[in-house]
């Protein structure tokens, strides 16, 4: 993947600024008050099994309030992504009237090594920027020099920590790859990959629809497919209704059980919404996918070849939908 501008050069320039978290004293002894001072529900008495079916019971909220009051140290954490995240914030054109421009923060980690490959990092809901802190290190400069590094790029959704949000309606997926695709042309990477989970995961996907001429490969941590593509594949189709009855030649046990866990999901109306923003369109783009153990989402490994060139599938035994953090 050839690089036009230089990429450290371009962090030096006017239009990409450097970025410090710097949150105040007083926002965190106003947050210190609002933990202090937080009223609780009466809580339903539920059968055993079934404690968060109404939602996070009331105990386990009061421990969150009180590791946060009493435990968590902001200062440290805010340190700690100072120092192993180089920040920064640019003004990108949304190619939107009604948008305009907005500004976009942006974590950059150059690895040491000339051919390093140009990685855009996506985070999801309610996720940020800060999900490759624990791995940013293996990826710039792998401990196996057998492994390929990777310039890491991880952006703030706009409207999620330090990118500033959407001006008006409407801005969606295809409007969030358009911003990150002239991001990466900014910074000075004319051809790069994606990896990204939960919202993240639909946003790589836009890149590969809208934007495969930059975008030349995608990861995916929670891939999904729209239900109404194996209409055109017969094959995959009798598949699944053979897996469902238990009959031979069917998806096997653990893919239908990842199945019905994605069922389950799509009935949610957020789950479900989720799915059908991504339209039934093909790309040329190369597409890996990684399936964690715990994540809401799996599909058979061979539905991936429904909308992409599928070169790579691998089933993780532990992690789930914060995959980053959780292994």
């Amino acid at each position: 993947m050839s690089e036009t501008r230089n990429p450290a050069k371009c962090e030096t320039a006017p239009e990409i600024t450097p970025f410090k978290i710097e949150v105040t004293d007083g926002f965190l002894d106003d947050l210190k008050t609002r933990l202090r001072t937080t009223r609780y529900p009466d809580e339903i008495h539920l059968p055993a099994g079934e404690e968060w079916s109404y939602g996070t019971p009331v105990n386990v909220v009061k421990d969150l309030v009180e590791y946060w009051q009493n435990d968590f140290d902001w200062r440290t954490v805010e340190k700690r992504l100072n120092t192993k995240l180089p920040q920064f914030m640019t003004e990108i054109e949304t190619g939107d009237d009604a948008q305009g421009s907005l500004k976009i923060h942006f974590a950059h980690v150059r690895s040491s090594r000339p051919h390093a490959i140009p990685l855009l990092v996506i985070h999801g809901w309610p996720g940020n920027f800060a999900e490759v802190l624990k791995m940013v290190d293996e990826l710039t400069e792998p401990s196996d020099p057998r492994h390929p590094a990777f310039h890491v790029v991880a952006p703030s959704i706009p409207g999620f920590c330090f990118s500033q949000p959407p001006r008006a309606p409407g801005f969606g997926l295809r409007s969030s790859a358009n911003v990150f695709d002239r991001l990466m042309k900014k910074i000075g990477y004319p051809h790069y990959i994606a990896q990204g989970g939960d919202w993240g995961a639909f946003i790589v996907r836009a890149l590969a629809i809208w934007h495969p001429d930059s975008c030349r490969g995608i990861l995916s941590n929670m891939f999904a497919v729209h239900p109404a593509l194996l209409l055109w594949h017969p094959i995959m189709a009798s598949k699944l209704l053979l897996g469902y009855l238990g009959a031979p030649g069917g998806y096997n046990k653990f893919e239908m059980e990842g199945l019905k866990r994605s069922l389950q999901f799509m009935t949610k109306p957020q789950g479900y919404s989720a799915i059908q923003s991504q339209k039934p369109q093909k790309s040329s783009v190369p597409l890996g996918v990684s399936i964690f153990k715990e994540e809401s989402l799996q599909f058979p490994d061979e539905f991936g070849s429904i909308v992409q060139p599928l070169k790579f599938v691998k089933r993780h035994q532990r992690g789930g939908h914060f995959a980053a953090w959780e292994t």
